[in-house]
């Protein structure tokens, strides 16, 4: 008896600790994520991602191509190795299936200006978070004396790389819009807000008989206008470069509205002329963040974020943002949630 009491002490013991080894793993995991994050920008800002696009290199062979010495650069290899971006074979190095997907296919469209862009932009901010969520006000004026995205007084090559940076993502977006719906019964789609026309892009490569029009500001339209040359489809998609807040908007079958449902009467405005270009049985496909309840906490990271950014916005999956479209003869038809950082809501022009 004595001996079986001795022994359930044990496992109770053993169960406890194994319960307690949890945490530190969990935490662990927590404080090495943004050191990850900076060791796979460095990858790409060395450009070891572009050198090893045409095959794997040897450890030297790399060391050189990036002026680096070659023992310690072997660390960062090696973490890029963990994170299944790299290969490595002895001192052999290449890319994955999937870091070629990610960084390895063109400059334009490589995920590492990605993390640049959170880099300069996002990573200064979040150490505000507490004071933005004391004070519900943004915070982007402790770091940056204009906002530094989407404002006239920032470089051309500032938003170069803001839009190469979203542009990839687009991309691999587009696809996934592409699939949600059917747009084979649509002639003509305008993307407002659109950036570069990834989205576009991605629907005019799966429909051969869809064109599209993009609305953004001249610069960007421009850039689009540039990566658009490379593509066996430019000619079915057309740049309109202006303030989409004022200019008049042409007619489409369908209209797609990406990430600008600020709580705003500019924004209310826009709304409006999005529908009245629809004809009835016209779509407008709202993309953005929605709060579905489903598991995992993006639409919660997205929405800290936009607090660090901006004044508020429009849960467009919300009831009564169904309800201000609805006064403007649109219905809800569907909602698409995805694990990206767009889900789709699809309205009908009745």
């Amino acid at each position: 008896m004595a001996t079986h009491n001795k022994k359930t002490r044990n496992a109770g013991a053993s169960s406890g600790s194994l319960e307690h080894e949890v945490l530190p793993h969990q935490v662990q995991d927590l404080l090495l994520a943004p050191l990850r994050f900076w060791a796979v920008g460095a990858i790409f800002e060395l450009g070891i991602f572009s050198a090893l696009r045409s095959g794997p290199l040897s450890r030297a062979a790399v060391a050189e191509h990036c002026h680096c010495s070659g023992e310690h650069l072997e660390h960062l290899l090696n973490v890029g190795v963990h994170l299944n971006l790299l290969e490595k074979n002895g001192t052999i190095f290449g890319l994955s299936p999937q870091g070629r997907a990610s960084f390895g296919l063109k400059e334009e469209i490589s995920a590492g200006h990605l993390f640049r862009h959170f880099a300069l932009y996002f990573e200064p901010l979040w150490r505000y978070l507490p004071d933005a969520l004391r004070t519900s006000f943004p915070q982007w004026q402790r770091e940056f004396p204009v906002p530094p995205v989407g404002n006239a007084e920032h470089s051309e090559s500032s938003l170069e790389m803001y839009q190469l940076a979203f542009h990839c993502l687009a991309l691999a977006e587009g696809a996934t819009l592409a699939d949600a719906f059917d747009w084979s019964q649509f002639g003509t789609v305008l993307d407002v807000g659109g950036g570069t026309g990834a989205l576009c892009l991605a629907l005019l490569h799966r429909y051969p008989l869809i064109e599209a029009v993009c609305i953004d500001t001249p610069p960007v339209c421009r850039l689009g206008e540039r990566l658009l040359s490379r593509e066996a489809c430019s000619g079915r998609l057309r740049f309109m470069g202006g303030d989409m807040f004022s200019l008049q908007l042409p007619r489409a079958d369908a209209v797609i509205l990406s990430f600008v449902c600020t709580a705003s009467e500019k924004t209310s405005d826009l709304l409006g002329k999005c529908c009245r270009s629809l004809p009835r049985g016209g779509w407008l496909v709202v993309a953005d963040k929605i709060d579905g309840g489903e598991p995992g906490d993006l639409f919660a990271l997205i929405k800290l974020n936009a607090l660090l950014w901006e004044d508020g916005g429009i849960d467009v999956g919300s009831a009564e943002f169904a309800e201000q479209l609805s006064a403007r003869g649109m219905r809800r038809e569907r909602v698409v949630q995805t694990r990206g950082f767009r889900d789709y809501v699809l309205f009908v022009r009745e």
